[in-house]
């Protein structure tokens, strides 16, 4: 199983990772879905344009493409991110697919 896209910042001194992943779940809201991760982008699977910044309520359904950033602490919280162990974290998703085989290493 392939893990979701990711990319890690630093912002003054806090982990930050941005996650790309697929909706696998019934539509519903932003929120609904992520609660209160922040959205970075969402791209409906219907082929519309990208939505950079949406709000939490902004509609979300099986197949749309979404990015969220938070940190490991808030990730982990909603499954989207593991930490086995101190220097381990990696993204994960239960509940989301992949969005490509190429991923980038913590």
């Amino acid at each position: 199983m392939h893990r979701p896209a990711f990319h890690e910042i630093d912002i003054g001194g806090e982990r930050f990772a941005v996650v790309q992943l697929t909706v696998t779940e019934e539509a519903g809201t932003f929120r609904s879905h992520f609660d209160n991760l922040a959205p970075v982008a969402v791209m409906d699977s219907a082929g519309g344009e990208m939505v950079c910044c949406p709000g939490a309520i902004h509609l979300i359904a099986p197949g749309d493409r979404v990015a969220v950033i938070g940190t490991h602490d808030e990730l982990e919280r909603k499954r989207l991110w593991s930490s086995p162990g101190p220097s381990t974290r990696r993204p994960v998703g239960p509940t989301v697919a992949p969005d490509s085989p190429a991923t980038t290493d913590p």
